[in-house]
């Protein structure tokens, strides 16, 4: 059995009696090397160090040698990080190392990047890992928003915001993010935008320079007066961001959400559609929020629509589930009730750290947050009838994070 073996040698004479340590190392055991990522801030002008930590499987009374180089990723040599090779060695019956990368600091915005440490020709180990990712988050993090007028860019910079228009307004825009759509390490940006009866989805690829090119336009029109919300993930777990805009209707029948699924292929082409192929799901209702989460704790991302009651209609405001059937479609509808007139902002979160995700929505005429808890049902979703939670005057957005360090999955 292989292992790490301490003993006692006890040696007797007439004139001495002694006790003695000795650490037996089982020859038939070759620890593993492995190492985790480095994580830093790009400082503003100071360089930064990335640290890399290596660690064996388990100890060995050898010394441990493996040799190290940096490669270029995003980031490169002489420009973002100070290139490193060597050769590291842990002394016997130790187990962990580092490898130290200098990160240079600039005032000037830009992208996250990274770059390689890559890991070779270990002595007296084996290699568990042999590449390693050292990220570096550029610490002048840019904002982009939307003016009736234009898209605009804000970035922080001297100890204040400053800006420029990217690009003029596409309608009405009522929400964007940004993700990297085509896997291509730049961030994108997408905006669903509303014409009235025309109505489409905007998407600008970035150029990881601050810049974007030409949008490519995708309808978003079923009879609606227009995308409301917007949100990102990936549906069918293939590494590809996917959207889902839910479309508010100017009659009880029209309200839809509209499932793009990224089909990976080359997209942005101005006025083509690309790879995403999309679905539309009418709901009958009037959507305005949508959000991302697994339900149902199958390993799929599930669709949770809040829905406003419509002009006129007698019915009460809902909450629609569209549960992922692990195979590019989505079961019928399930509606929860809000017994509310008005529901807008919609959010998942396992709240109560119980491994299950919950929904919390705002109701913008009684001031209040209805969170429905999880019921934890095997195989399906089913959630609690709700309960109201007293906020501001006419909330219509939320948002969820671990904002004290208890803890709450997202």
């Amino acid at each position: 059995m292989g292992g790490f073996y301490v003993f006692r040698v006890l040696l007797a004479c007439a004139a001495l009696f002694s006790l003695g340590y000795a650490n037996i190392v089982d020859a038939g055991t070759i620890p593993s090397l492995y190492g985790r990522d480095a994580y830093v801030l790009k400082g503003k002008t100071a360089s930064v160090t990335a640290i890399f930590n290596i660690t064996l499987s388990s100890p060995s009374n050898q010394t441990i040698t493996v040799n190290y180089a940096t490669a270029n990723d995003t980031a490169t040599a002489g420009v973002n990080y100070t290139a490193a090779s060597g050769i590291l060695s842990i002394p016997p019956n130790t187990r962990t190392a580092t490898v130290s990368v200098t990160v240079f600091g600039n005032n000037t915005p830009g992208v996250d990047k990274q770059f390689f440490l890559d890991l070779s020709s270990p002595v007296n180990a084996t290699l568990g890992t042999s590449r390693l990712t050292g990220h570096i988050s550029d610490s002048t993090t840019s904002i982009a928003f939307s003016d009736p007028l234009n898209i605009q860019r804000y970035w922080f910079q001297s100890g204040d915001f400053v800006g420029t228009n990217l690009y003029p307004a596409t309608g009405a825009n009522r929400d964007m993010r940004l993700a990297d759509f085509d896997m291509d390490g730049k961030l994108d940006l997408i905006i669903p935008a509303s014409h009235s009866y025309d109505s489409h989805v905007w998407l600008f690829k970035g150029n990881g320079d601050g810049s974007f090119r030409e949008p490519v336009s995708f309808s978003s029109t079923y009879n609606v007066q227009g995308p409301n919300s917007l949100a990102i993930g990936d549906l069918n777990n293939d590494g590809y961001p996917d959207y889902v805009v839910a479309n508010g209707g100017i009659l009880v029948t029209d309200g839809s959400v509209h499932i793009s699924l990224n089909g990976g292929s080359p997209f942005f082409v101005v006025g083509g559609v690309g790879g995403f192929t999309t679905t539309a799901k009418v709901l009958g209702n009037y959507p305005t929020g949508v959000a991302l989460a697994d339900l149902d704790n199958d390993g799929d991302l599930d669709i949770a629509v809040s829905c406003n009651r419509q002009s006129g209609a007698s019915s009460t405001a809902k909450v629609i589930l569209l549960l992922n059937n692990g195979d590019e479609t989505f079961a019928d509808p399930i509606e929860l009730d809000t017994g509310s007139s008005g529901a807008y902002g919609i959010a998942a979160a396992d709240f109560r750290n119980l491994g299950w995700n919950d929904l919390i929505v705002t109701l913008e005429n009684e001031n209040k947050v209805l969170v429905f808890y999880n019921m934890r049902t095997a195989g399906s979703a089913s959630f609690s009838a709700g309960t109201r939670y007293s906020v501001g005057s006419y909330p219509t957005g939320v948002a969820v994070g671990d904002l004290d360090g208890i803890s709450i999955r997202i």
